[in-house]
């Protein structure tokens, strides 16, 4: 892929002209137009290149993680991308990247445990989420980024584009030193009963 390709996805990402819904949608029509299909390796490097960039004019953010895993949700599986992070700690919290009917409802808010941990019981908890979001509103404008693009993937290439560049069980960490995958000591949500149904004997 050429330079062109990675920039102009980041581009569309980090316009700030535009809100999260209207990004996700510009790199939809962007990724079905002029982007094409890359193996894994060549898709691999679009996701690296494109935090590369981020990394570069962001110094802010130093890290994105998430999990992605199927999982039993009432009566049906699905497959989404969870417990997101961004600097190892502060959690990203989504309306579910599992929803593909995507409206302009849909965003992210931050939420820090230890800082939950840290007030008194006494304080109403919409005072304490609107001070979380206050504290880490800095970070809101690299996080519209990531949050864009990996929507618009999720949205356009459909579950199996992750499952295939990262596993259908894993934790993935990207930071300024490239992407780690780890498939192991995953956090299910509903322990690993549906994986166990899946082995042959």
């Amino acid at each position: 892929m050429s330079d062109k390709i990675y920039n102009e996805a980041f581009n569309i990402a980090n316009n700030i002209q535009l809100s999260l819904p209207d990004r996700i949608k510009e790199l939809i029509f962007y990724y079905k137009y002029k982007k094409g299909y890359g193996d894994q390796r060549q898709e691999l490097e679009f996701f690296k290149h494109f935090f590369h960039q981020v990394f570069k004019i962001y110094p802010e953010c130093i890290a994105f993680e998430w999990n992605q895993y199927q999982d039993y949700n009432d009566n049906y599986l699905y497959f989404d991308l969870e417990l997101c992070k961004i600097n190892y700690s502060i959690e990203v919290h989504t309306e579910g990247f599992d929803d593909l009917q995507h409206d302009a409802t849909w965003d992210y808010s931050f939420d820090d445990e230890t800082y939950w941990k840290s007030k008194n019981e006494t304080i109403e908890s919409s005072k304490i989420y609107d001070a979380i979001q206050h504290k880490y509103n800095y970070l809101r404008p690299v996080t519209d980024i990531i949050m864009a693009f990996l929507k618009a993937c999720y949205d356009f290439y459909k579950p199996y584009y992750f499952i295939y560049l990262f596993g259908r069980r894993a934790n993935v960490k990207i930071t300024r030193q490239g992407i780690s995958i780890n498939a192991e000591n995953i956090n299910y949500l509903n322990g690993d009963y549906h994986d166990k149904q899946l082995i042959v004997d």
